[in-house]
């Protein structure tokens, strides 16, 4: 458990918050090239 917990610093219930930021980071990166 604790190796576990060093070798993943994020906790599993973030990962889909975490993805919907990443994609909405993306987006805007994207859209400033425009």
């Amino acid at each position: 458990q604790a190796a576990k917990a060093i070798s993943s610093p994020v906790p599993v219930e973030w990962y889909p918050t975490l993805a919907v930021v990443m994609v909405s980071v993306g987006l805007m990166l994207t859209a400033s090239f425009f």
